[in-house]
C-alpha cells in the first residue's frame, strides 16, 4: 500500500486508498480478534469434554457400596469388576 501511495499523484485518490487501507486494517484486525475468541472457545470446549469423558471412564477407586471387608472376594466381585460408567477399549 505505501507504494502504491507514492506512486499516486492526486490527493483524492490518495484520500481514498488511504481510506481503502484502513478499512481494511480494521477488518484485519476484528478478524483476529474472532479467531482468538473462537481459539478460546475450542480450548475450554475441548477440556470440557475431555473432564467429563474422565469422570464417566475412570475406576471407581472404591465400591459404591458398604461390603465388611473379606480376604476372600465374593462371588459379586469376581463377576462384576470395579468399572466406571462406560467400559472403554484402547
Amino acid at each position: 500500500m505505501s507504494d502504491l501511495l507514492k506512486l499516486l499523484t492526486s490527493s483524492q485518490e490518495k484520500a481514498q486508498l488511504q481510506e481503502i487501507h484502513q478499512k481494511l486494517s480494521d477488518a484485519i484486525d476484528e478478524v483476529k480478534r474472532y479467531n482468538e475468541l473462537n481459539t478460546q472457545l475450542i480450548y475450554q470446549s475441548l477440556d470440557y469434554v475431555s473432564h467429563t469423558l474422565e469422570m464417566l471412564t475412570e475406576q471407581p477407586k472404591q465400591a459404591f457400596t458398604y461390603s465388611k471387608p473379606t480376604t476372600k472376594p465374593t462371588i459379586n466381585q469376581m463377576t462384576m469388576p470395579n468399572r466406571g460408567i462406560f467400559d472403554q477399549k484402547a
